[in-house]
């Protein structure tokens, strides 16, 4: 069984969501660059051997799983890798403090953010809904104000959050 944790990646790592590899998944997949703030790129993750060595014979045989080597990544990852033993704890803590504390906003002045009653997010994540045609008016309206979201309004605060902003920054 492989979980998809490319959004939450930075989460699981700094033990604020559900750990897919300790709850019988074999492999996780995962983002360098949404919660977990590396450069960007992907991995793969597994806890045992026998696993890993498929998954190795399969990624040398099919191009259509390796992109090119970009070197220039593996040093900044490595970098990321220690500072997320260091402080991953503290910014995924962070990252879900912030979500929250953005929709409550959000919410207190008119802006319909899903989930009020599981305080808005569990994530890193908050959930504007809105049907598509209205959804790119808005998101177009952002970019001009240099947001970037998607056509769902889905807002992350996983950015500014490692830019050092809380929950102060938040309003």
């Amino acid at each position: 069984m492989a979980y998809d944790g490319s959004h939450v990646l930075g989460l699981i790592v700094g033990g604020q969501f559900q750990d897919p590899l300790r709850e019988s998944a074999d492999v996780l997949l995962g983002s360098t660059h949404k919660t977990f703030p590396g450069t960007q790129g992907g991995i793969i993750l597994c806890n045992d051997k026998d696993v890993a060595k498929k998954i190795a014979k399969v990624i040398m045989r099919s191009p259509l799983l390796i992109d090119n080597i970009h070197l220039h990544r593996v040093g900044a990852l490595a970098i990321t890798l220690i500072e997320m033993l260091l402080f991953g704890e503290e910014y995924a803590i962070q990252i879900i403090k912030s979500s929250k504390t953005l929709a409550r906003y959000l919410y207190e002045d008119g802006i319909e953010v899903k989930c009020k009653e599981k305080d808005f997010t569990q994530s890193h994540q908050i959930l504007y809904p809105q049907e598509p045609e209205k959804g790119l008016k808005i998101r177009t309206l952002l970019e001009q104000a240099e947001i970037i979201v998607d056509r769902r309004i889905r807002i992350g605060t996983q950015e500014v959050t490692i830019l050092g902003m809380k929950n102060k920054e938040m309003r």
